[in-house]
């Protein structure tokens, strides 16, 4: 028999509220979750535990969430992240394979489609960029990726039709861990 029933409905009832340990974990409310996928943190770990999904790759993970429950590729990603996190198989900014990531983003004082040139267009970028650079994708006016002396740059322009300051959102640098010290 349960004892205590008074805090335990409080605990329950603040839980309730807040979407629980597991919405923590997730990085992501229970409310939010439902609305977008109808279940909570609480169902997709239950159905993907029930599925063997803690033994699977982060993409058949997402695979299943979207094939098998009609989730748009967005949220079976947010979902596939989110029980990797509850499930103790990433941190909070942690790829699957162990490695972080960082990001650093720069806003420039100039049009969205002049920061696309000084990136997409050799003329333009050899003014200011003396390094070799292949220009690996540019969708025009949207995003750039940039192999500048063998590292990966560049990343998306925001308000491509705005005369507000383009902005140029970088492509994520992988960072390994560190190996464990003997």
């Amino acid at each position: 028999m349960p004892t205590n029933k008074d805090f335990k409905s409080l605990v329950r009832a603040r839980m309730q509220k807040t979407g629980g340990a597991r919405a923590k974990l997730a990085g992501m409310s229970d409310a939010a979750i439902k609305k977008a996928t109808g279940c909570t943190w609480d169902r997709w770990a239950f159905a993907l535990d029930h599925y063997g999904a803690e033994d699977l790759s982060h993409r058949a993970i997402a695979e299943h969430v979207q094939n098998t429950y009609k989730v748009s590729d967005w949220w079976a990603q947010t979902v596939t992240v989110g029980y990797e996190r509850i499930k103790g198989l990433r941190a909070i900014g942690q790829r699957r394979h162990g490695g972080y990531e960082a990001t650093k983003s720069k806003t420039v004082n100039a049009p969205a489609s002049a920061v696309f040139r000084a990136f997409a267009h050799a003329r333009v970028r050899k003014a200011w960029l003396p390094e070799k650079v292949m220009v690996r994708k540019a969708t025009p006016n949207r995003s750039v990726r940039d192999d500048v002396g063998g590292r990966l740059v560049g990343g998306s322009v925001r308000d491509p039709e705005s005369p507000r300051p383009g902005r140029l959102e970088p492509i994520p640098v992988r960072v390994m861990r560190a190996p464990a010290r003997p």
